[in-house]
């Protein structure tokens, strides 16, 4: 990884976190997203003390523009794309009877759209690159049993069908490189 851009989305906590610490420690050049800005520039000082080259980018994957910026910004300090690492994504649980469809919505843009969104920026680049992409599917959707869904409605196992669908045609259709 020494030296390979890195694009990761979700840095500021969680997994996105400590993608960034592990593929700092193996001396990548990052370029991390988020929404969480105060988390996100606290891990890149971190990061950049140690000697490691970090982009912080305000990301809101669900905003196509913002992936598109990602992806810009990237490559005006980089110059290209190697790897890209969908990983931010976020969930909710409610009884499907009250579930509000704004935050659904809200959960399939930033989950299905968000990585659709940054996969199709980074594309061109990762093409020319010979890079690599990696999609983060938050929950094994087919571990819940079909009743759950009924009683305990959680939108998080919603996404990752079309996402696994849209990793699958990614898979299928764009060249090896």
């Amino acid at each position: 990884m020494k030296d390979k851009v890195i694009i990761i989305t979700g840095a500021s906590s969680g997994i996105g976190k400590a993608l960034a610490i592990e593929c700092a420690w193996r001396h990548a050049k990052l370029s991390l997203g988020a929404r969480n800005i105060p988390e996100l520039e606290h891990l890149a000082a971190q990061l950049s003390a140690n000697g490691v080259e970090v982009l912080v980018t305000p990301v809101d994957v669900a905003k196509e523009e913002d992936c598109r910026n990602l992806v810009t910004r990237t490559l005006e300090r980089f110059g290209r794309v190697d790897v890209l690492i969908n990983n931010a994504g976020i969930s909710m649980r409610a009884l499907f009877e009250e579930v509000d469809l704004d935050v659904l919505r809200r959960v399939m843009d930033t989950n299905f759209w968000g990585t659709v969104y940054c996969s199709k920026f980074a594309l061109p680049h990762l093409l020319l690159s010979r890079g690599r992409i990696f999609f983060y599917l938050e929950v094994p959707w087919w571990a819940y049993h079909p009743l759950q869904a009924t009683a305990d409605f959680p939108a998080g196992p919603a996404t990752p069908p079309p996402s696994s669908r849209f990793t699958d045609s990614w898979r299928l259709s764009v060249p090896k490189t």
